[in-house]
């Protein structure tokens, strides 16, 4: 099962833990307040409405100022960039591992 599950899915994995990925969103916010920019995140807690509430509808839901930002966030196959300051990363790509119905939710 674990092959199936990307790096970044540490939550879901044993012996790791979220705490890294913690420790990387800071040291974005901390290198982003040095050159006094802006940080937007947006967390969505998918597994505590994993059974209730489809994405669709969550984006449904959400007003107008904050759909374009799910939209973006939440399909799957998505190419994003992070921007600190002047410094532009790669391109990487987001993909949505954990389908409604699948067998790994049914693991735990």
């Amino acid at each position: 099962m674990y092959e199936t599950l990307g790096d970044d899915k540490c939550g879901f994995r044993r012996s790791r833990s979220t705490i890294g990925h913690i420790f990387c969103i800071r040291q974005i916010m901390e290198k982003n307040c040095e050159q006094n920019g802006s940080v937007h995140q947006l967390f969505v807690d998918f597994m505590k409405a994993y059974d209730s509430v489809t994405r669709e509808v969550l984006y449904s839901i959400l007003s107008l100022e904050y759909q374009r930002l799910v939209r973006l966030i939440c399909i799957d196959g998505v190419s994003n960039r992070v921007r600190i300051g002047n410094l532009l990363s790669d391109p990487f790509r987001v993909h949505s591992d954990l389908k409604r119905g699948g067998f790994i939710p049914n693991a735990f």
